[in-house]
């Protein structure tokens, strides 16, 4: 035989709290996906208006203007002996 038979009937009050931790656990759950589906969908639009205006700036920024072939850029630094 079962344990749960052994102790017969269940009273009312573990049913009702038993069926309002149910509810409760549906609630909490239907609420972290609805608030997760919200946040997910504001990262996605920021991540889209982060794609448009990097594209934006590639696209219309100004030219480089050509440079001198014969020039060769760094950075140097002086040692002095003493």
């Amino acid at each position: 035989m079962s344990p749960a038979a052994l102790m017969g009937p269940t009273p009312l009050g573990q049913r009702v709290l038993g069926v309002l931790a149910w509810v409760v656990g549906a609630a909490v759950t239907i609420g972290l996906l609805i608030f997760g589906f919200f946040v997910g969908a504001v990262l996605l639009g920021l991540t889209a208006i982060g794609a448009l205006i990097a594209l934006a700036r590639m696209r219309w920024r100004k030219p480089r203007t050509p440079r001198d072939p014969a020039i060769i850029e760094g950075e140097f630094v002086v040692v002095r002996r003493e």
